[in-house]
């Protein structure tokens, strides 16, 4: 099932408002977690800083708005 996410997933880096789903994250950790590559897990939220394309989006509108 975490493969699947994996190989489904809608990179991020296609969205071109630059929205980055913290829930996705979360769940690409526990998979990580899961298959041994991390140990511990990290607070995700306090890695992305979305304030350069959320301040973009303000200035320029939504893509396609």
């Amino acid at each position: 099932m975490m493969l699947s996410m994996v190989a489904d997933g809608f990179p991020v880096g296609l969205d071109p408002d630059q929205r980055i789903s913290l829930a996705v994250l979360e769940e690409y950790q526990e998979f990580f977690v899961q298959i041994g590559l991390l140990r511990q897990r990290v607070d995700v939220a306090g890695l992305v800083d979305a304030s350069f394309a959320a301040r973009a989006v303000e200035v320029l509108g939504p893509y396609g708005g």
